[in-house]
C-alpha cells in the first residue's frame, strides 16, 4: 500500500494532527522556560563544554559520559551563543524541537496514525525530550530504520554514526547482517564499520584516546539507578520497610540504592545483558546462515534490541525513553492502515502489536514524566509508597512492551524466512519450464 493510501484512510485531517502538534509543543515549551528543573541539564552541557566544569569528579574529562561525537551539535551551539547561557538554552531546545518536528512532518506525509502517535508520545515524554540530547540518536535509529526500506547503505552509515553518538546503537548492528553469500550483507557492514572508524579517528585526532573510550570506562562505576526495572523490588521494599535500604547520589551522577541485594541484582542485570548481546548474535547468525532478511523484520529487532537493552540495564534515566519511540514510529508509518490489505499480506497480527505496542509507550512515557520530575523528590527523599508504585508500574509496562516487540520480532522473521523459502521454491519451479521451451 502506498504512503498516500496511508493517508487518506486516517480519520484525522492533516490540519487536526498539525494543530495537535502545535499545542503538544507550545505546552513543552511554556514547562521548558518557567521550570528550573528543565533547565539543568542543558546548563551542565553549556557550562561543561565552556571548559567549567560543573561537578569536576576525581579528575575526569568534562563530559566523559558522553561519547565525543554526541556533543558535536553543543559545540556548534556554542559557536552561536558564545557564553551566553540563555541564548544557548534557546538553540538548544530550539534545535531539538526542529529536528522532532521535521520527523514529524516525515510521519506525516506517509500515516496520520505515525505523526499522532508521535504527537502523543512526545506529549506525554513532555520537556525530557527538548532538554536532554537522546533524543538525536533516538532519531538517528529512527533514520536508519526508514532507510533499510529504500537506502540499505546509507541506513548502515547512519547506524554507525548513532552508536559514535550514543553507545547504545552499536548493538543493533546484528540487524544488518543478511546471508553470508550477498553482497549486501558486506556492504552494509563496511559501511558501518567505515563509519566507526572515521568518527572515531575523528575523535582520537581532535580530543584523543582518553576522550574516544572515556564512555566505556565511565560506565563500569555505575550502580543500581533507582529507575531502574532490576532496582524496583527494592525501591518497593524500601519504602514499605524502611531502614534497610538507603538511597544517594553516587560519582556517576545519578541516584543509587545501596543496602541488601544491591549487588546481587547488578550481577542479574549484567547477565541480562549478555543475554541481550547473546540474542542480538543469535539474530545475526541466524539471517547470516539462513535468508531471513527484510527491511522490516531487522525495523522491528531495532526496537526489540532498544527495549531489551533498557529493560536489562542498571540505568534508566527518563530520557531513556526517546530512545525507542523514534523507531516505533517509523515502524507505524511503514504499515499499511487498511485492515484489509493487511491481513491479505499476513500482517494483521503485526498491525494489532504496533497499535497495542504505541498506546502502551505513550502510557509508559506520561508514566515517566510522573518518576521524573514529579514524584522524583518523592522516590529519592524516601522512597515514598507513591512515588514507588508510580514507578513500580512504569517498569511493570516496559517489561510488559518488551515482550510484545520481542514475539512480533520474532514472528517477523520467520515470516520473512519463509517468503524467501517460497520465492525461491519459486524460481526453482520457472527454470526448467524455461529449458524446455
Amino acid at each position: 500500500m502506498s504512503d498516500q493510501t496511508n493517508v487518506t484512510t486516517a480519520t484525522w485531517p492533516r490540519s487536526r494532527i498539525i494543530a495537535a502538534w502545535v499545542a503538544a509543543n507550545a505546552v513543552i515549551v511554556g514547562i521548558l522556560i518557567f521550570w528550573p528543573f528543565a533547565k539543568g541539564d542543558p546548563m551542565y552541557y553549556f557550562r561543561n563544554s565552556l571548559g567549567k566544569p560543573t561537578h569536576p569528579s576525581h579528575g575526569a574529562l568534562p563530559l566523559s559520559e558522553y561519547p565525543d561525537a554526541g556533543l558535536w551539535p553543543v559545540r556548534a551551539i556554542i559557536q552561536l551563543s558564545g557564553d551566553h547561557a540563555y541564548v544557548f538554552l534557546t538553540l538548544f531546545s530550539g534545535f531539538l524541537i526542529a529536528l522532532s518536528t521535521a520527523f514529524f512532518f516525515y510521519l506525516l506525509n506517509r500515516s496520520h496514525r505515525a505523526a499522532l502517535f508521535w504527537t502523543a508520545f512526545t506529549a506525554a515524554a513532555g520537556p525530557i525530550a527538548y532538554s536532554r540530547l537522546d533524543l538525536i540518536p533516538g532519531l538517528l535509529v529512527a533514520a536508519t530504520a526508514a532507510a533499510l526500506f529504500t537506502h540499505p547503505k546509507l541506513a548502515s552509515a547512519l547506524l554507525g554514526f548513532a552508536a559514535m553518538s550514543k553507545l547504545w546503537p552499536a548493538a543493533l548492528a546484528a540487524g544488518l547482517v543478511d546471508k553470508w553469500n550477498r553482497s549486501a550483507t558486506w556492504v552494509r557492514l563496511a559501511t558501518f564499520g567505515g563509519t566507526l572508524v572515521v568518527v572515531g579517528a575523528i575523535t582520537a585526532l581532535t580530543s584523543g584516546w582518553d576522550r574516544l573510550v572515556s564512555p566505556l570506562t565511565y560506565q563500569d562505576v555505575r550502580g543500581l539507578q533507582i529507575e531502574s526495572i532490576l532496582a524496583t523490588p527494592l525501591i518497593v521494599a524500601a519504602a514499605f520497610f524502611p531502614g534497610h535500604w538507603h538511597i544517594d547520589k553516587a560519582p556517576s551522577k545519578s541516584f543509587e540504592i545501596f543496602g541488601p541485594g544491591v549487588d546481587q541484582l547488578v550481577t542479574a542485570s549484567s547477565v541480562l545483558m549478555a543475554c541481550t548481546m547473546l540474542f542480538g548474535l543469535g539474530w545475526a547468525l541466524w539471517h547470516f546462515l539462513g535468508d531471513a532478511w527484510s527491511p522490516r523484520s531487522t525495523a522491528l529487532f531495532f526496537l526489540t534490541m532498544v527495549l531489551l537493552l533498557i529493560v536489562s540495564n542498571k540505568v534508566f534515566s527518563p530520557q531513556y525513553v526517546v530512545w525507542f519511540g523514534p523507531v516505533l514510529a517509523v515502524l507505524l508509518a511503514k504499515q499499511p492502515d487498511n485492515p484489509g490489505a493487511s491481513a491479505q499480506a499476513g500482517t494483521s497480527s503485526e498491525a494489532d502489536a504496533l497499535r497495542k505496542l504505541s498506546w502502551l509507550s505513550v502510557l509508559v512515557a506520561a508514566l515517566t514524566t510522573a518518576v521524573f520530575p514529579f514524584t522524583y523528590n518523592l522516590l529519592f527523599e524516601g522512597p515514598h509508597w507513591f512515588a514507588a508504585l508510580v514507578l513500580t508500574a512504569r517498569n511493570i509496562l516496559m517489561v510488559y512492551i518488551t515482550y510484545l516487540a520481542l514475539k512480533a520480532t520474532i514472528h517477523a522473521g520467520l515470516k520473512s524466512q519463509a517468503a524467501k523459502k517460497r520465492e525461491a521454491g519459486g524460481v526453482i519451479k520457472k527454470e526448467p519450464l524455461k529449458e524446455k521451451a
